[in-house]
């Protein structure tokens, strides 16, 4: 992703730890965490692995 050309305007990766280092600094708390791989293809039909995590939040 970080050669996507929307990252030189500000785009950030966050990794999981930096999530749940963001989200302690808040009145949120982390109700579930999941990390997830797909295979998906590209503009140019190439098969590339994306792996992902969705942070589920509550207040």
């Amino acid at each position: 992703m970080q050669t996507l050309p929307f990252v030189q305007f500000g785009f950030e990766l966050y990794d999981t730890q930096k999530v749940e280092n963001l989200i302690a600094k808040t009145s949120w708390k982390i109700k579930d965490t999941a990390s997830e791989t797909e295979t998906v293809r590209t503009k140019t039909g190439a098969l590339v692995e994306r792996e992902f995590t969705t942070v589920t939040l509550t207040k």
